[in-house]
């Protein structure tokens, strides 16, 4: 089941770490799906442990991109995934271009901060641009902390209703057809994701594993995005996504963290999404 649909990859890529971009461009060639790539920014290393990265923006390449494959006819990408962007500017040309543009679906994880905190580097009016962006999506895949942020909530805990009301107030900020996937939710020994299906909250999990699994959203927002440009459910693309990352966490789970920071070995999740995906 391979798809001619392409998709575009746009987020940050780290030279050393084995994250973001470097993920989500294995898991579209474990798919076979055609695929572009935008780097918001190039990062020597990823962000954490490995001391300050050199860094270099390129928010003045994506319209220069964006310019000359309009000049291309036959690269219409079907569904866009959008990663950590860096800088506003980045966010505000991302929705210009899909107002206009021919995406089927766009998929945006929402990277803002995580533990109850937004990312240092960023303030209130990235969130507000952020928003900006969570309108035009189809479907985001946001923790608990992002929820927060993006509902104007000042805190929002696991409980049912909270999730719920958070999500509805996110749908009814940004548009009716959004999806709300949120990530990172532990019930009991497991850990995965809710979401709403005809209003209904639904879970979707597996075994939890103690540790800091560098990458593991997105290599979850990568399958995800991956499986949904394949034309599988939400629902489907959800159950497959969240197996494919506790495949990977299980295998790295004896890993120290001076062996994680230079990224997860995700051969197994690969290897199962290409069974998930291989014709009948």
């Amino acid at each position: 089941m391979k798809s001619k649909q392409k998709l575009l990859l746009v987020e940050d890529y780290s030279a050393i770490g084995g994250i973001s971009t470097t993920a989500a461009i294995s898991v579209m060639s474990a798919l076979g799906i055609k695929y572009g790539s935008l780097p918001t920014q190039i990062l020597s290393t990823q962000t954490e442990g490995f001391g300050k990265p050199q860094m270099v923006d390129l928010v003045g390449f994506l319209p220069q991109a964006l310019v000359h494959w309009q000049k291309i006819p036959d690269l219409n990408f079907a569904t866009l995934l959008t990663g950590y962007l860096g800088s506003r500017r980045t966010c505000q040309l991302l929705v210009e271009n899909i107002r206009k543009g021919k995406f089927k679906q766009v998929i945006v994880d929402p990277v803002l901060g995580d533990n109850g905190k937004l990312y240092p580097e960023l303030t209130l009016e990235d969130v507000a641009a952020m928003r900006q962006l969570v309108a035009t999506a189809t479907v985001i895949t946001p923790n608990m902390t992002e929820l927060g942020l993006l509902s104007g909530s000042k805190k929002v805990t696991a409980s049912n209703a909270d999730l719920v009301q958070a999500m509805q107030t996110v749908i009814s900020q940004a548009n009716p057809n959004l999806q709300v996937v949120v990530t990172g939710i532990r019930r009991g020994k497991q850990i995965g994701c809710c979401y709403l299906e005809q209003g209904q909250l639904q879970y979707c999990g597996q075994e939890y594993f103690a540790g800091h699994f560098y990458g593991a959203g997105d290599l979850f927002a990568a399958s995800l995005a991956g499986l949904l440009n394949m034309d599988f459910t939400l629902p489907r693309a959800i159950e497959i996504a969240t197996t494919a990352t506790h495949l990977a966490i299980a295998a790295n789970k004896t890993s120290k963290q001076e062996e994680l920071r230079y990224g997860m070995d995700i051969s197994s999740a690969l290897a199962y999404l290409i069974k998930q995906t291989m014709p009948k």
